[in-house]
């Protein structure tokens, strides 16, 4: 659980970063990008930058909350890095190679609905292949568990009775090579 919420924290973090890098006006100014006609929505963008750290800590999952701030942190220069005529380069190369059609979408989303439906039948059944194997309740396993140790301790008693003659068996044996 603790890659899913890291992964979707990650993806909402980036899209804020990203929407902070592509609307700052003294970033635009250096890369000789036109100044913005629209308003720039910063507090939303900032909101989704930070927000997904609240439901990390809500669910305790403390790993992937430091996780999500080194990974977000290593995005945020990441992203600040790169100039944005690349950034319009890979937008095209992404558009070109990575486009996924509505019908692909919805046969992935079905075939991944059909493999969680298999693996948790499969799951299902193994519970109650484990729950055969063990009968009873708790306290009536722990009786007959104790019962079975001691049947062994008796037959090991019998074996320790038996014991003393083998050493000497073997002591005879073996001195008379």
């Amino acid at each position: 659980m603790t890659a899913i919420w890291t992964i979707v924290a990650l993806a909402v973090s980036t899209l804020g970063i990203g929407y902070l890098a592509a609307t700052d006006a003294k970033r635009r100014r250096v890369f000789r990008r036109p100044p913005l006609e629209k308003r720039r929505w910063t507090f939303l963008a900032r909101t989704a930058v930070f927000a997904p750290a609240v439901p990390l800590i809500v669910v305790g999952d403390l790993a992937a909350l430091v996780i999500w701030m080194g990974a977000a942190t290593v995005l945020g220069w990441g992203i600040a890095a790169v100039s944005p005529r690349q950034l319009d380069g890979l937008a095209v190369w992404l558009r070109r190679h990575l486009s996924i059609s509505w019908v692909r979408w919805t046969l992935l989303r079905q075939l991944v609905r059909e493999r969680y439906q298999v693996l948790r039948t499969s799951a299902v059944a193994a519970a109650g292949r484990i729950a055969t194997r063990v009968k009873g309740t708790p306290d009536t396993r722990i009786e007959e568990l104790e019962a079975r140790i001691a049947a062994l301790e008796e037959r090991l008693a019998e074996l320790e009775d038996d014991a003393p003659a083998a050493p000497i068996k073997f002591a005879v044996a073996r001195s008379s090579r």
